[in-house]
């Protein structure tokens, strides 16, 4: 995935948290968004099926 723009979010500038709270998000970073929010959701989902299976863990 490439991305047309790049921002600094770990900026130490005090314009740049300023900057960003003023800009707007295109399509592109709703989907990139709900794509993270999703995968976050499967691996929660994941995490619980193996500790469910796993019930000894962890296995010494």
């Amino acid at each position: 995935m490439t991305h047309k723009r790049t921002r600094n979010i770990f900026s130490t500038s005090s314009k740049e948290p300023f900057r960003l709270s003023r800009s707007r998000l295109d399509s592109d970073d709703i989907l990139h968004y709900q794509k993270m929010v999703v995968a976050l959701v499967e691996t929660r989902r994941l995490m619980g099926e193996v500790d469910k299976a796993i019930v000894n863990f962890p296995i010494k």
